[in-house]
């Protein structure tokens, strides 16, 4: 029954006791009995797949359950921790009290401040914004310009982005706007250092550049493009098709083009130029172009760009981050220039705290989510009222507002 209750997240009924007890005989000894109900109870459905069999029909909706006090602990907690209950959450449970009056709403303060949450949090911004890098440092001499690279380093983005968001979250309790924006950083690799130099805060706007940091090359080459559809698919929740192999031969003829002599920028406007291109390139070049351009393969702020040359020469050009409109929203939102700049343009705009609050909610439940008012408009309409209160309320009251009564509710799926 203590085993259960920790594998299960609930105590565990007679008809749990008696399917686990019929695969011990009486030929096993203690340790061998206590094997194999361990293994049969961690391949049990009800430990992989969190099942929710206490959950009770509404009299009014028997489409929608509400959930038992121990299934409402057990989403709480890994909700916030991605962790299972720990032994307060259990005991409110067990009596119930889980339910009454401030009870949840004192839970989340709790858990909030347990250093369990802080994992939890870095560990969705990773996710939602792909920060941790694939790529090992490899950059040519030439255009390393004396840093010494350090394999280390691809992982330091991801570690460094979560000192910061847990900052932004829980230490100074920021706004969204704070986290595209504030230039707050806490390097530990000397390559890291060395990238930094002096550059001020503005020059590395918050999660826009450590998105672009962990989608950079590390490498001779520069991946304004992923940078781009990463920036519009992450932050703005926007889908962009791959090409479709109708244009692979539209593709292969642009590649082959003479990209000598031309900035990355001018290589790629010239890449994806075709027409049938620019459907989805319309919205990816601009914003790569502000947001990206400015940073060379491994995040070095620069305003001039050195490309490699196959005889090994560098040519060099001047950096152009001004784009006419980055359609955040809609198009005609007038002109931008620079990483800067487009983060205060996302802040300001509706599509993206709305796509930060539909990855947090879903997140949270672990699930996809729908905005129909019907399904999870409501926990995301009164969140979204809450972000955008004066424009500076915090994210952990944000957070807060995410947990409400619709909480302790599961649909069932049509």
């Amino acid at each position: 029954a203590g085993m259960g209750l920790q594998i299960y997240r609930r105590p565990l009924t007679q008809s749990d006791i008696q399917n686990l007890m019929q695969v011990v005989s009486s030929e096993m000894d203690a340790r061998e009995e206590a094997e194999v109900l361990l293994r049969s109870a961690l391949l049990s459905s009800d430990f992989l797949y969190h099942n929710r069999r206490d959950s009770l029909p509404l009299t009014q909706n028997p489409k929608i359950l509400q959930l038992s006090s121990y299934e409402l602990a057990s989403r709480l907690s890994y909700a916030l921790w991605a962790d299972m209950p720990d032994a307060q959450l259990f005991a409110l449970a067990a009596n119930g009290q889980i339910r009454e009056g401030g009870a949840l709403s004192q839970q989340v303060d709790r858990m909030m401040a347990d250093p369990r949450a802080r994992l939890s949090n870095a560990r969705f911004f990773e996710e939602w914004l792909h920060l941790r890098s694939e790529a090992k440092p490899s950059l040519p001499p030439e255009l390393a310009e004396g840093v010494v690279q350090d394999p280390a380093f691809a992982d330091e983005i991801a570690r460094e982005a979560g000192v910061f968001v847990n900052k932004v979250v829980f230490d100074t309790k920021g706004s969204f706007r704070d986290l595209l924006l504030l230039g707050q950083r806490s390097p530990e690799t000397s390559m890291f250092q060395a990238i930094l130099a002096q550059d001020g805060d503005e020059q590395r706007p918050g999660l826009l550049w450590r998105a672009v940091l962990a989608q950079s090359s590390m490498g001779p080459s520069r991946n304004l493009i992923h940078q781009g559809k990463l920036m519009r698919e992450a932050f703005l929740c926007e889908t962009l098709p791959n090409p479709p192999d109708a244009l692979n031969e539209d593709v292969q003829k642009a590649m082959k083009q003479d990209f000598r002599n031309l900035s990355s920028r001018e290589e790629v406007t010239r890449k994806t130029a075709a027409p049938a291109c620019m459907s989805c390139h319309s919205m990816i070049n601009p914003i790569a172009f502000a947001g990206a351009n400015a940073y060379d393969a491994i995040g070095r702020f620069t305003g001039v760009e050195k490309r490699l040359q196959l005889d090994h020469s560098v040519l060099r050009f001047n950096v152009d981050t001004r784009i006419e409109d980055p359609a955040i929203d809609a198009a005609g939102e007038g002109p931008v220039d620079g990483p800067y700049a487009l983060a205060q343009a996302m802040a300001k705009s509706r599509k993206a705290p709305a796509c930060y609050l539909s990855k947090r909610y879903a997140a949270l439940l672990g699930r996809s989510i729908n905005p129909d008012a019907a399904q999870d408009g409501c926990a995301l309409k009164r969140s979204y009222a809450v972000l955008q209160a004066g424009g500076e309320a915090s994210l952990m009251q944000t957070l807060k507002a995410l947990i409400g009564p619709e909480f302790q509710y599961r649909r069932i799926a049509p």
